[in-house]
């Protein structure tokens, strides 16, 4: 069982395909293992193990029958609770849900094409929008590094099960930063592609100017795997060359903004300086350029993304206004009091941000900040989970639309992960994963995992 569960998925697809292990063998071992440390994580909604075995036997026979089958064939996966999987309830972590789908999301289509395993629904923040502190039809999850601490959210299921080792590669939801939050605060990568590239059909809508779906695996290379299933560009094909100086030519940016303690601790910080020194050894270069102002955006996106989860969530509210936790009420309510002039003002800042910010890529290819303003904090400190929830370092890129990638930059001197944010270019995907796959070969802060 543990030899698996940190596998990465690059590796396992090798030994599945050459048939040294085979999906039904992968896929039980990580369900022994959900089975024997999840209670204490509570990452997990639901399990189909049934149907997981059952799919894992198919692609068995295929592969003993002499198929040639796509890269994820046989790899498990699962998905946070806002993801429509056909004839299972998608519960969204609340009382209010009676979603009960009929058919599979977009997301989910593609990836049963590729025919990587399902194995079950990951909890999260009630709606994508509620609070940990919420009593909630199922329990919140843990940060596997101190169970303690929070692990962000709201796909706080999502960064836990990939982190802990009980599953490879999961799928999340981002509207404010809900995908590189826990991805952050778990130690693992998490990328919230270029808007539209990513199907949202399916997808329980939180705020349809903001949403997208994001992707949550240990590794960036694992990473750029899911994301070929999800477009079918397959760009694995132009891997980094392993070169001395694979970076050669691209300008990065660490911008002032990051030097507010506010939104960035000290050790944060430290560890941004340290991966700019790394990808000017990988022979980048870094340049100082203006960026907009990410306050401001900040400010006029939370009316947007009120406006838009009140008017998503009206009926449910008004039909039973006791089912929602306290405080995913009091979020969604908020939207009520907003103004058809305040969100139109709203919108127009956004949008002005996103041309500010075109701008500043005119002079350097890759910005690197915070993803978090610092490590986990603990999950009984309603402040602490407020001020770490505020995401005004990640969440204008849902308003831009631009690519925005989480990933471990180091570790507190208490054994908790630091993380920072890489945003490219709207289209630029591929290149932040690349950029990824260069940090981490040579600096292996993805190989550490917590000890459970």
């Amino acid at each position: 069982m543990d030899d698996f569960a940190f596998l990465s998925v690059t590796k396992a697809a090798s030994l599945l395909a050459a048939r040294r292990i085979s999906s039904v063998e992968y896929t039980r071992a990580l369900l022994d293992r959900i089975d024997n440390v999840g209670h204490r994580l509570a990452a997990f909604i639901s399990l189909d193990s049934d149907a997981a075995l059952a799919a894992a036997r198919c692609v068995d026979d295929q592969r003993a029958a002499g198929h040639v089958l796509p890269a994820l064939a046989g790899i498990p996966y699962a998905v946070k609770d806002l993801i429509d999987v056909a004839g299972q309830r998608t519960t969204a972590q609340s009382a209010a849900s009676t979603r009960l789908p009929v058919r599979d999301a977009a997301v989910i289509r593609r990836l049963r094409e590729a025919k990587a395993i399902l194995l079950g629904k990951l909890t999260l923040e009630e709606w994508g929008i509620g609070s940990p502190l919420d009593p909630l039809p199922w329990p919140p999850a843990r940060n596997p590094w101190s169970l303690d601490r929070t692990p962000g959210g709201s796909s706080s299921g999502a960064g836990v099960a990939v982190s802990s080792g009980l599953v490879p590669l999961a799928l999340g939801t981002d509207t404010a930063g809900s995908v590189r939050n826990p991805a952050a605060l778990c130690g693992i990568v998490g990328l919230k592609p270029t808007r539209g590239l990513v199907s949202r059909a399916g997808v329980v809508a939180l705020s349809r100017t903001l949403d997208h779906v994001g992707l949550m695996a240990r590794s960036a290379q694992d990473c750029r795997l899911l994301l070929d299933a999800l477009t079918g560009e397959h760009s694995r094909a132009g891997d980094l060359p392993r070169c001395k100086q694979p970076l050669a030519g691209l300008r990065f940016c660490l911008p002032d903004v990051s030097r507010n303690e506010e939104l960035c601790s000290a050790e944060t910080r430290h560890a941004l300086d340290s991966a700019c020194g790394v990808f000017e050894r990988l022979g980048a270069s870094t340049v100082t350029v203006g960026t907009p102002d990410f306050q401001a955006c900040y400010r006029a996106l939370v009316v947007v993304l009120q406006a838009e989860a009140f008017r998503a969530h009206r009926f449910r509210l008004a039909a039973s206004p006791g089912a929602f936790g306290s405080r995913t009420h009091s979020n969604l309510m908020a939207g009520a009091a907003i103004s058809a002039a305040q969100y139109a003002t709203a919108r127009l800042a956004c949008s002005a941000f996103a041309v500010e910010l075109a701008t500043t890529f005119a002079s350097c290819d890759i910005l690197v900040l915070p993803p978090v303003n610092g490590p986990a904090v603990l999950l009984d400190d309603e402040l602490a989970l407020k001020r770490a929830g505020q995401g005004v370092l990640r969440a204008p890129f849902n308003a831009s639309g631009n690519p925005a990638l989480s990933l471990c930059a180091g570790m507190t001197a208490s054994g908790l992960p630091l993380a920072m944010q890489l945003v490219g270019r709207p289209g630029s995907d591929t290149l932040l994963l690349e950029v990824a796959i260069a940090f981490q070969r040579v600096t292996g802060w993805h190989e550490l995992h917590p000890a459970l």
